[in-house]
C-alpha cells in the first residue's frame, strides 16, 4: 500500500487539481494500491490496516512560507513515522519540504516557472534509471514559486534545468535512506512516467 499524502487541499473545479489528479490515474492505471490522506487520523488509519510500503508527498498550489506548522505537520508525521523504513517521494512541494525539513534551503521567487523544460540528469540514482541516449535530457512539466538553494548534507543532486540563462537544481536524493525530491511533475506526462515506475519498483 502506498500512502499518498494530499497536499493540494484544492477544490474539485480548482486547476491545482489537476497534476494530484494525474497522479492518482497513474496510481489507478497501473493497479498500484494506495490511500490518499490530509490528517493525522487518516494517516494512522491506513498504517493500521495496511502493509506499507511508500510514501508519496503530493504538489501544491500552496507555497512554504504561506503555510503554517498545522498545514504541513501531516507531512512531518509521515515522514518521521516511515523514515528508513520504506522510500519517500517528495513532488514539488513535497520535494520543497522533505528539503527544508532536513536543513537544505529554498528561496521564494516573485514570479513563478511554469512550463516543460528539458532536465540535465547529474548522477545516476534508482529513479532516473531510463533509457537515454548520452547527453540526452529529459522534458519535464514545472510550475512553482520556492526554488531549491541548497539541499541537505547527506543529500545530492540528481538533476537540474536551465531557465532564461541559470541553473536550478530539480532533483535531489539520499539513496541510502530511499529519498528522493522531484521540482517537477512526473505525474503529468506520459513521458516522465518511467520515473514514477521506477519509485514504485523501489516500493514492491
Amino acid at each position: 500500500m502506498i500512502i499518498v499524502v494530499d497536499n493540494c487541499r484544492c477544490t474539485k473545479k480548482d486547476n491545482s487539481n489537476f497534476n494530484f489528479n494525474n497522479l492518482v490515474k497513474y496510481l489507478n492505471d497501473n493497479k498500484y494500491k494506495h490511500c490518499v490522506v490530509k490528517t493525522h487520523s487518516q494517516f494512522n488509519k491506513c498504517m493500521e490496516k495496511n502493509k506499507v510500503t511508500g510514501l508519496i508527498l503530493t504538489g501544491s498550489p500552496h507555497f512554504i512560507n504561506q503555510d503554517s506548522f498545522k498545514d504541513f505537520s501531516i507531512n512531518l508525521y509521515a515522514i518521521n513515522t516511515l523514515i528508513k523504513k520504506v522510500p519517500i517521494l517528495g513532488i514539488c512541494y513535497g520535494a520543497q519540504l522533505i528539503n527544508i525539513l532536513n536543513g537544505g534551503k529554498i528561496y521564494h521567487m516573485k514570479k513563478n516557472i511554469k512550463g516543460d523544460f528539458n532536465v540535465n540528469i547529474t548522477k545516476n540514482n534508482t529513479i532516473f534509471n531510463i533509457d537515454l541516449k548520452k547527453n540526452e535530457k529529459i522534458n519535464c512539466a514545472f510550475n512553482f514559486y520556492d526554488q531549491i538553494k541548497t539541499i541537505p548534507d547527506n543529500y545530492k543532486i540528481i538533476s537540474s534545468f536551465n531557465h532564461i540563462n541559470k541553473k536550478y537544481i530539480s532533483g535531489f536524493s539520499n539513496e541510502d535512506e530511499k529519498i528522493y525530491g522531484l521540482l517537477f511533475h512526473p505525474e503529468t506526462h506520459t513521458r516522465t512516467h518511467k520515473i514514477l515506475d521506477n519509485f514504485m519498483g523501489l516500493c514492491n
